[in-house]
């Protein structure tokens, strides 16, 4: 999602993959000519120009088209989203399962809710947060295990 500010009001573009790289340019145009004074972009976590995925390269690129703008721009950089669980609720309720593939991965789930604070604090200082990238995660990492431990001690 890409988030800006005019001279006012806060402006959201959701932007998804495939066609990201298409609606980023479209997007940054349209900024440019409404004279946008600033934009939050929402990347992800693994955006890199040597990732692996098509997505994160992507995410990356689309970084870089944003910063060319000439708008000043903050990039997000969020983990795996803490609501994503409740897609999976009826399951774990129902079935006694927790089904994401993640494996033995590890990851720092972070609730939409904290990540508004952050964009907003972006947006009412913007100046200052201009140029920089900023990954969002909540302080400990855990594995699909721990957080399937955690679910069943929290809803038991």
């Amino acid at each position: 999602m890409k988030l800006c500010r005019e001279s006012g009001p806060l402006i959201s573009f959701p932007v998804k993959v495939p066609g990201l790289l298409e609606a980023t340019a479209f997007f940054a145009q349209a900024a440019l000519e409404q004279g946008v004074e600033a934009i939050v972009n929402m990347s992800q976590i693994s955006a890199r120009r040597s990732a692996k995925s098509h997505a994160a390269q992507n995410h990356w690129i689309a970084e870089r088209l944003l910063d060319r703008s000439g708008i000043p721009v903050t990039h997000l950089r969020p983990t795996f989203f803490a609501e994503w669980l409740m897609y999976v609720s009826e399951s774990i309720r129902e079935k006694n399962t927790f089904p994401l593939p993640f494996g033995d991965a590890r990851y720092a789930p972070i609730a939409a809710e904290d990540q508004g604070r952050v964009i907003a604090a972006i947006l009412n200082d913007s100046a200052q947060h201009a140029g920089k990238i900023y990954p969002l995660y909540v302080p400990k990492e855990l594995t699909q295990g721990e957080v399937a431990d955690l679910l069943t001690e929290v809803v038991g």
